[in-house]
């Protein structure tokens, strides 16, 4: 880079990241979004960058340093979507940024706090890299106060980095947006751990919300008795909804139901399951799908499938629908050779695409074009 690395500050704005970060057993839920921005700050940190991450509180103290990483805290409470709490909130994260002081501040999820960084950038200068998630941040398919929000926030916005090229079609066609695609890292942990026993048929891992689809895997579960799943079905702010699926998870004896597991203890539960079952119906490229692969799993998907690489590198099945899903899962579960074979082009798969070398050296040419403007 143009500028040392010890001389250039990077904070990524990730409020789930605390458990992640402390390894903690908060039972908090936590989204990819979290995870790969986690994975991105450890990098970097390796790499001799500074590195801060704003957390939401979670009760710690208000800075603590993670494996040379600050964290900051300060309350957001986008969740709630009270405009009372908008603009506390608002005011509270402008100056925690200010604080913070970076020379690049990082955003994925929650949409909504662009705002805030747009705001922030518009007072100190500081460069604004946009993280895409879900393929619908790239689409005029979303309405309401918040998403007017992003999009007054994205015309301040540096940089853009996407994790499909579906995803980078669709933003500069109906968003305007210019940028790159650099993929999602992989996750460390896998890379040395020891083989295990699959007995786990199916493994369902996601947060407990409507988009996830937690309900299908049930019905799924149903009629295929036989079959014993491990469902970790986190819950979120909805209460009720993960309830419902709690005790009906409970109804049927072949599904073991977990309500919260570390990051750091995940893997274990992917090596263990011979097949994977993602259910989602919106996404952009979900971290569980590189877990799953690096673990050997070949994942059977309902309907998400980015760019096509699960279908162009046979690392497993994209269903359309239910009936379809029950009848991969079967196929995989009794084909001991397809699994072996889908499980082998998974690992190699995040092995060519997903190196952290790789993804870093591409976001450091991105922070050279940034701090040199």
């Amino acid at each position: 880079m143009g500028r040392p690395n010890q001389r250039v500050h990077l904070c990524f704005v990730s409020p789930e990241a605390f458990p992640i970060l402390a390894n903690s057993d908060l039972r908090r839920s936590f989204g990819g979004a979290a995870i790969h921005q986690t994975l991105l700050a450890k990098a970097f940190r390796k790499r001799g960058f500074r590195v801060s991450v704003v957390v939401n509180d979670y009760g710690q103290k208000n800075r603590e340093v993670y494996d040379g990483i600050e964290v900051v805290t300060c309350e957001l409470r986008h969740h709630l979507r009270k405009f009372s709490y908008f603009c506390i909130d608002t005011l509270r994260l402008i100056c925690t940024l200010r604080r913070v002081n970076a020379d690049i501040y990082f955003l994925m999820n929650p949409r909504t706090l662009m705002f805030t960084l747009a705001i922030n950038k518009w007072l100190s200068g500081r460069k604004i890299v946009n993280l895409v998630g879900e393929d619908v941040a790239c689409t005029k398919d979303r309405k309401g106060f918040p998403e007017l929000l992003y999009d007054w926030g994205l015309r301040w916005v540096d940089y853009t980095i996407f994790q499909s090229n579906f995803q980078k079609r669709c933003a500069e066609r109906f968003l305007g947006l210019r940028g790159e695609v650099i993929r999602n890292p992989a996750h460390a942990w896998h890379s040395n751990s020891p083989p295990s026993t699959r007995d786990i048929d199916v493994l369902w891992i996601g947060l407990c919300a409507e988009t996830k689809h937690p309900h299908y895997l049930l019905d799924i579960a149903l009629a295929m008795d036989k079959v014993n799943f491990t469902m970790i079905a986190t819950p979120t702010s909805d209460e009720e909804a993960y309830r419902s699926v709690r005790i009906r998870a409970q109804s049927l004896a072949n599904v073991t139901h977990l309500r919260c597991v570390q990051y750091k203890e995940i893997w274990r539960y992917y090596k263990r399951a011979k097949v994977f079952a993602f259910t989602s119906s919106r996404e952009g490229f979900p971290n569980v799908f590189l877990q799953a692969w690096q673990a050997a799993a070949p994942v059977v998907s309902l309907g998400c499938d980015p760019d096509g690489i699960i279908r162009d590198h046979k690392l497993g099945l994209v269903s359309g629908d239910i009936c379809q899903m029950k009848k991969h899962i079967y196929l995989l579960l009794h084909n001991d050779e397809l699994r072996a074979e889908y499980g082998k082009n998974g690992m190699d798969y995040v092995k060519r695409n997903h190196n952290m070398d790789d993804i870093c050296r591409s976001y450091m040419a991105v922070f050279d074009r940034l701090l040199e403007r």
